[in-house]
């Protein structure tokens, strides 16, 4: 029997996020690259947190990645964070929705686990990895999701966990309602050798009057860098 308390989470056209009868006015986004081994001579697999490179800038050569938006907009996309001990760039306020995008560019699946809240799966696509150019570390053409057969986003894909199996080429998107608790928590790859080495970040939950005192918010939902449709 289905719990009464129960909310289907959805991305409807335009943006917007849905809980059951509910629609969330203001949702934060944020982007993660999933990068096969292989930049910089690397061994091991690599995630990227992607901040949206402003318009007008001059796109770099290296470290770049480009996907296509409902309507045919192109978000290019660089990291600005790799290792644990990287700046954190992950700042949400307590109470606040956000919607990951995770972008699995090649190589092993992943079981990826978010800490603090339930999620629900609210996109997977296809993409192609064949896009991905490991000696200069970036998309050599811009991502188009393609949506995935029906039987493989199916209720037991899109109900409420903290861990999803994601493979190369595909993109994946979860949403989270980040209450009920404050500080700093973890997001990674379960497999122990990846968490260890170059696949576990950690990210803030803080109350927002605190947060009007943190510079460098790390996420601006609608309103900036990580709002992807």
């Amino acid at each position: 029997m289905l719990d009464r308390s129960f909310r289907r989470y959805e991305h409807l056209e335009g943006g917007r996020l849905r809980a059951g009868h509910e629609i969330v006015e203001h949702h934060e986004h944020l982007w993660v690259g999933i990068i096969p081994p292989g930049p910089a001579g690397g061994v091991h697999p690599e995630m990227w947190e992607l901040a949206e490179i402003p318009a007008g800038e001059t796109l770099p050569e290296r470290e770049l990645i480009q996907v296509v938006e409902h309507g045919g907009a192109v978000r290019s996309l660089r990291p600005v964070a790799k290792l644990f001990d990287d700046a954190t760039t992950i700042r949400l306020n307590r109470g606040d929705w956000a919607a990951w995008h995770f972008l699995h560019l090649g190589g092993p699946a992943h079981p990826m686990h978010i800490h603090m809240a339930d999620f629900q799966a609210i996109g997977r696509r296809r993409i192609d990895p064949a896009s991905w150019d490991p000696v200069r570390a970036r998309t050599t053409a811009p991502l188009v999701g393609r949506p995935v057969p029906p039987e493989e986003f199916d209720d037991l894909v899109r109900a409420p966990k903290d861990t999803w199996t994601m493979n190369a080429g595909e993109w994946y998107s979860v949403a989270g309602h980040f209450e009920g608790a404050s500080g700093s928590f973890m997001y990674h790859c379960h497999i122990l050798d990846h968490e260890d080495h170059t696949m576990m970040r950690p990210f803030t939950v803080l109350p927002r009057d605190i947060m009007t005192f943190h510079a460098g918010h790390g996420s601006s939902g609608h309103d900036g860098g990580h709002h992807p449709h």
